[in-house]
């Protein structure tokens, strides 16, 4: 390899002995200083990427930055510069292993353990951000554990000095590592020395848990979790874990930045007066650590004795978890209408009407119960259609019943079968199946009253989770419409608040924490659409495709949704742009490549050419051309891309979250709701005109 040639040479003063790996920004060898006569470590920029002043820039504010710092925590910065044409960076040399490695090795490290690691992380991130340096980049793979036991933190590749003007990152370019990303750094925001002590609870999490407190398929996925997700209950999955140790957790990885510690120390605090340990050792001497995974290999020297882990006495019995209660709407039910003074239809008889009324509630519930009971059947197959394919029999039979209900109650409306009654009542039973057939059963459910109760309580539990804002959104926005369109007051202006309400639980869905809202035109014109649809409510005398409320107070949701999703958009076109730049990078340089190693062939099968008075004829060089066909993606069509990839994520977070929060089963509960307020007013309408006719 190119880099080999630094072997057994002297370099910078440093006589290099071996090549201790290669990163992202080129080599890092192990070599001896004469001058300091120690062992240094010497890190090399790639001759590729020195072509570029960005990442040679990008280099030297890591030797820069790490410069500026001395602490006992820290990699020592001895000298850097360039030499030949050779970047470099001379620092100090650990003999041991990256915290990666360890938890790769031998699992979650014990809390002890753990803890003072991570107070030594915080110590030396408190000197740093001093300096007003913020590392971007914290994670298990940038902490270095000597065989003493010694902590180093390295890498400040991604530093940057919170005071420096010019900044190399371009705007809205995410800068870390997913799964120790701090939401703000996912959102590309400004980020300050608060997103470092995000990633530091992350990497506590990662090496007491053995798992990243984020998991998914791609690096968005995870970053989209970061921003959006709530932190697993450490608790729950391992109660041995003291109590204050999920709290710091906790507490530095909040979502927004002000909700964390302020600062490194006031974390290093919290930490210390639960474990009763000083801050500081009065010699300012480095904290050692007894790591067995290291220690082990070195004990026949004598072992240095570890601390003693602080006893917590704590009851798992006594932690708590908040519980939202949702307290069920209670709908005012309509007075009927005073009976006439003379005889009417049977028909339109007030008590047979409210009789109908109670029927076809009976009969719609029954509907919803024979649906969501076939959904419930035991199936081994994972799909929708699998209580279908494993209970053929007991499937039709309930499907049966349930169409027979649907049947019946239009027997019972007056004005039989209507568009928006069959769609709803069509729409009612898929809902009411998948309620039941995507709901995950713990391994103890396996009966059918037992899968239904457990799907009834789920829906109830999760009445105000926000998973179900958008369910909320759509049937607020719907019945609001409806009100609005009543002749009296008594209506329009609940159909108005009501309506609000389903654009405040968009909002609510749509917005992340910590996120940078959008274009502020689009509120603007949310708020403009909202009123045009409140004064369509009170002017409209008759139908109109454009003054309408429904049409309107969709636009206005609509603009919501817009206002709140097109920053997110841009977050994943940012990052595709990069991909899609790494991507042509590489694909450039294998086609240089190529085209050098046929040129190199070439030159060897070359036979030498004489002239005719034996001098020999020199041949041109080849140039070599970069393939100019290989060019990045449009903006444009990498915008299209991020916005279908944004969709597809919803589509996908709609199903899975309804799933787990009984959704379906709650749009079910609206489907019925609708059907049983449709038969009502058909009842209402259907009694006024026959009394009229009388």
């Amino acid at each position: 390899m190119e880099t080999d040639k630094f072997i057994n040479t002297t370099f910078a003063g440093c006589k290099i002995i071996e090549k201790l790996g290669q990163g992202g920004m080129g080599a890092v060898y192990k070599a001896h200083n004469a001058g300091l006569d120690k062992i240094v470590c010497i890190k090399m920029l790639s001759t590729e990427l020195a072509r570029e002043s960005r990442n040679v820039e990008f280099f030297l504010r890591e030797a820069r930055s790490a410069a500026k710092l001395d602490h006992p925590n820290i990699v020592q910065i001895y000298h850097f510069g360039q030499e030949n044409g050779q970047y470099f960076i001379i620092m100090s040399y650990v003999e041991g292993k990256s915290l990666a490695d360890i938890i790769s090795e031998g699992g979650p490290l014990p809390v002890s353990e753990a803890t003072r690691i991570i107070v030594d992380i915080l110590e030396a991130l408190e000197h740093a951000h001093s300096k007003s340096i913020v590392h971007r980049d914290i994670k298990p793979q940038n902490i270095l554990i000597s065989k003493d036991g010694q902590i180093k933190l390295v890498d400040f590749g991604l530093a940057r000095s919170i005071t420096e003007e010019k900044q190399l990152t371009i705007a809205g370019e995410l800068v870390g590592t997913a799964y120790f990303m701090s939401p703000e750094q996912g959102l590309a925001q400004k980020v300050d020395h608060r997103a470092d002590l995000y990633s530091t609870g992350a990497t506590y999490y990662y090496i007491l848990m053995g798992q990243y407190p984020f998991e998914g398929k791609t690096s968005l996925e995870v970053i989209h979790k970061h921003i959006t997700e709530t932190l697993p209950n450490i608790a729950l999955r391992k109660p041995e874990i003291p109590l204050w140790v999920s709290k710091v957790i906790e507490t530095l990885m909040r979502k927004k930045p002000q909700d964390r510690y302020q600062t490194a120390g006031d974390a290093v605090d919290d930490i210390l007066k639960n474990v009763s340990a000083p801050r500081k050792r009065a010699d300012g001497s480095e904290r050692t650590l007894n790591i067995p995974s290291i220690t082990e290999k070195i004990k026949e020297e004598e072992p240095e004795p570890g601390e003693p882990e602080t006893p917590d006495g704590i009851v798992i019995d006594r932690y708590s978890i908040e519980e939202q209660v949702a307290k069920p709407k209670q709908e005012a039910k309509a007075e009927p209408a005073a009976k006439p003074s003379k005889p009417v239809k049977i028909r339109s008889d007030v008590s047979i009407n409210f009789m109908k009324l109670a029927g076809h509630i009976a009969l719609t519930t029954a509907v919803l119960a024979c649906f969501l009971t076939a959904g419930v059947l035991p199936s081994n197959l994972t799909r929708a259609m699998g209580p279908i394919f494993s209970n053929p029999l007991s499937s039709a039979l309930l499907i049966l019943l349930g169409m027979a209900g649907f049947v019946w109650a239009l027997v019972l409306k007056p004005f039989k079968f209507t568009g928006f009654y069959a769609a709803a009542a069509v729409l009612l039973m898929f809902f009411s199946y998948l309620g039941g057939t995507i709901v995950e059963y713990p391994p103890d459910i396996s009966g059918i009253f037992a899968r239904i109760y457990h799907t009834i309580l789920l829906t109830l539990a999760n009445l105000a989770a926000k998973d179900n804002l958008i369910i909320y959104s759509v049937f607020f926005y719907f019945i609001g419409s409806k009100l609005s369109l009543k002749k009296a007051w008594t209506s329009k202006f609940p159909g108005f608040l009501i309506s609000a309400a389903g654009i405040a639980c968009a909002y609510a869905y749509f917005r992340l924490p910590a996120q940078d809202t959008g274009n502020a035109a689009f509120l603007i014109a949310s708020v403009l659409l909202f009123g045009a649809g409140m004064a369509a409510g009170v002017m409209q005398k008759e139908f109109s495709f454009i003054w309408n409320p429904y049409l309107l107070f969709l636009a206005s949701n609509a603009s919501i949704a817009l206002f709140l999703s097109l920053p997110q958009i841009e977050v994943i076109k940012i990052h595709k742009i990069k991909e899609d730049r790494t991507n042509v990078e590489k694909l450039r340089k294998e086609d240089y490549a190529k085209k050098l190693q046929g040129i190199q062939a070439s030159e060897e099968n070359y036979i030498p050419e004489y002239d005719s008075e034996g001098r020999p004829i020199e041949k041109p060089k080849t140039k070599i051309n970069v393939n100019q066909e290989i060019k990045p993606t449009p903006e444009n069509e990498l915008k299209n891309q991020a916005v279908k990839e944004y969709l597809r994520y919803n589509v996908f977070k709609f199903r899975e979250n309804a799933g787990k929060s009984g959704g379906y089963l709650l749009i079910s509960l609206f489907l019925l709701l609708l059907l049983n307020v449709n038969f009502f007013e058909e009842i209402i309408y259907f009694y006024k005109k026959v009394r009229y006719l009388e």
